[in-house]
């Protein structure tokens, strides 16, 4: 297990990202590094940084979040586990056929995000 995980979130929604981050800071093997509020600003935050966890929404603005780890991941060349983290339940099975590590509905508790 590593000491240290760094982490991006990718969300259009500011607050959203501020609650996370936020409830991030109680875990102090978890660093984030990076944020994004575009999909192609996600694609460019992960290859620049290489994350180890990518927290991403799915709905963002009119793309499709689950769409673009999709056409990614056989780029990652590091190891990164890619949790979900949405208010739209209906993807879970999507998401699940793409084999990310994690599914986080918003609101999530803080026994939700201890889960993953």
């Amino acid at each position: 297990m590593k000491a240290q995980y760094t982490a991006v979130i990718i969300d259009d929604v500011e607050f959203c990202i501020e609650v996370l981050l936020v409830a991030l800071l109680q875990y102090k093997n978890i660093k984030v590094v990076g944020k994004a509020s575009t999909i192609l600003e996600g694609q460019k935050t992960i290859m620049e940084l290489q994350p180890d966890l990518v927290f991403l929404d799915v709905e963002i603005h009119d793309k499709n979040g689950i769409e673009m780890y999709k056409q990614i991941k056989n780029s990652i060349d590091w190891s990164m586990r890619v949790i979900i983290y949405s208010s739209h339940e209906q993807y879970l099975k999507e998401a699940i056929h793409s084999s990310v590590f994690e599914y986080l509905v918003k609101p999530f508790t803080s026994d939700d995000l201890k889960v993953v």
